[in-house]
């Protein structure tokens, strides 16, 4: 793999993975509790991140397959 692609894999995943490490703290109560309405909210930009990172993976894959 390119230099190139390295650097976009980083620039995509980083936030990604930095929306999922704040959430999985709050779910766990790092800070204290949630309420539930709080909760659902967290859960809700925990899964779009989780989805973001599946489409952002199958997107680097696709164009390491492009010549």
């Amino acid at each position: 793999m390119d230099q190139g692609a390295d650097e976009r894999r980083h620039e995509f995943r980083t936030p990604l993975n930095s929306i999922q490490a704040l959430t999985r703290l709050l779910l766990e109560r790092a800070d204290g509790d949630l309420t539930g309405e709080q909760t659902r909210q967290v859960e809700f930009i925990r899964n779009a991140a989780q989805d973001l990172t599946e489409l952002v993976n199958d997107l680097l894959t696709l164009s390491r397959t492009r010549p």
